[in-house]
C-alpha cells in the first residue's frame, strides 16, 4: 500500500461509546466522556488505555486525549490503537486539523458519519517527525493545563472570599453592624430589577453561523462550562444583523437562560466574557446580558457565579425537552 492510499480508517480506527444512562453510574473516580467533555464520573472504565476521544453527536468532531482510563458514552467514538510507526498523540493532532466540527451529516441531530470520515485519504509524516511535533505540541497544551489550573484556583479563592464576605458575614469591621433577618444594617435589600437589567440575546437562522472567523464571534450555550464560566472551544462565528445591545464586551457578565442538559448544569449559570477585541462579540437567544445598576460588575459576576442563585434559579426554568428561562 502507498502512502497516498493510507486512510483515516487504516490509521486509527473510530470504536463506539457505549450507552451508560446516570442513573446506571456508580459514585467513583473514572471520568465519564461525552461529546461535550466530561460529562460526569463511575466507579469502573470502559477503556484502560491512552485513547482519543471524538465527539458524534452533539458537539461533533470535539476531540480529547485521555492518558487515564475513562468510560467513552454513545455520543463519541475513540481510538485506542493506531497502526504501527503511528504515535497515537501525532494522531489526536492530526485529527483536529482535518476540519472534523464541519462534517456534520445530519441536519435534525448534529452527528458525525464514522464510514465518511474513516474514507478520508491521507498523507502522513515519518515515525521521527510524528515524536517531534507530539512532544512540540504536548509542550503547549501542558503550559494550556496549566494556566486553566491557575484560574480555577483564582476562581475557588474568589469564590471562598465572597462566601466569607457576603455568605458568613465576615467582612471588614462586620462586628459594627446588626444583622437584621440575615441582612447587615444598611445593606440594600430589593429585587433583582433594582440591581440588574437584562438584554435578550440574537435570534438566528442556521445558515447566520460561520467557521469565518473574520465576522463576529457568536456567545451561545456551548460557551458556558458545566456549572459556569466561559468556555472558549464553543465559541462560534455570525454573520448576520444585530443590534449593538447584543454586543458583550470585556468583563461583561452573560447568563445561560436555555438547558439541552438532563440535570440542569447549564441554565442559570454566568460567564465573564473575554476581550474578543474592539468590535466585541454577539451573543445568542439562548443568553442574556446581564447590566449592572449601582452595582460593581465584578460583584455582580461574583454574586451570580458563587451566591447559590443558579441553583435558585435554574428550579423555575421550564420545558419537555429544551428547558428555558423566562
Amino acid at each position: 500500500m502507498t502512502i497516498e492510499e493510507l486512510t483515516i480508517a487504516d490509521i486509527g480506527f473510530f470504536k463506539y461509546g457505549k450507552s451508560l444512562p446516570e442513573g446506571q453510574r456508580v459514585d467513583g473516580q473514572i471520568p465519564v466522556y461525552g461529546s461535550s467533555g466530561i460529562t460526569g464520573f463511575h466507579d469502573k472504565p470502559l477503556i484502560k488505555k491512552p485513547s482519543i476521544i471524538i465527539g458524534r453527536k452533539g458537539s461533533v468532531g470535539t476531540l480529547y486525549y485521555s492518558n487515564k482510563p475513562f468510560f467513552p458514552i454513545d455520543t463519541v467514538y475513540y481510538v485506542d490503537v493506531v497502526k504501527k510507526d503511528f504515535s497515537l498523540k501525532y494522531y489526536y493532532y492530526f485529527l483536529s486539523q482535518i476540519g472534523l466540527k464541519n462534517m456534520n451529516s445530519d441536519a435534525a441531530v448534529p452527528g458525525l458519519n464514522r464510514n465518511w470520515v474513516h474514507s478520508l485519504k491521507t498523507n502522513y509524516s515519518s515515525p521521527e517527525n510524528q515524536r517531534k511535533i507530539a512532544a512540540i505540541l504536548s509542550c503547549h497544551d501542558n503550559l494550556i493545563e496549566i494556566n486553566q489550573q491557575r484560574i480555577e484556583l483564582l476562581e475557588k479563592m474568589a469564590e471562598e472570599l465572597y462566601r466569607e464576605w457576603f455568605v458568613r458575614l465576615h467582612f471588614p469591621d462586620h462586628e459594627k453592624f446588626k444583622v437584621i433577618k440575615g441582612v447587615p444594617s444598611g445593606w440594600a435589600f430589593d429585587k433583582a430589577d433594582e440591581f440588574i437589567g437584562i438584554v435578550k440575546g440574537k435570534s438566528y437562522a442556521g445558515e447566520e453561523l460561520t467557521e469565518d472567523e473574520t465576522q463576529m464571534p457568536f456567545v451561545n450555550l456551548k460557551s458556558f462550562h458545566r456549572g459556569g464560566g466561559y468556555r472558549s472551544d464553543g465559541l462560534k462565528f455570525y454573520s448576520g444583523k444585530y443590534r449593538n445591545e447584543q454586543l458583550v464586551k470585556h468583563k461583561d457578565v452573560v447568563m445561560a437562560v436555555t438547558d439541552m442538559t438532563q440535570d440542569r448544569a447549564v441554565i442559570g449559570q454566568v460567564a465573564r466574557m473575554p476581550n474578543f477585541g474592539e468590535k466585541g462579540a454577539i451573543i445568542s437567544l439562548d443568553t442574556v446580558k446581564l447590566v449592572p445598576k449601582n452595582i460593581d460588575k465584578i460583584f455582580l459576576y461574583a454574586y451570580m457565579k458563587h451566591s447559590g442563585f443558579p441553583n435558585f434559579i435554574k428550579e423555575f426554568a421550564n420545558g419537555a425537552n429544551v428547558l428555558h428561562l423566562k
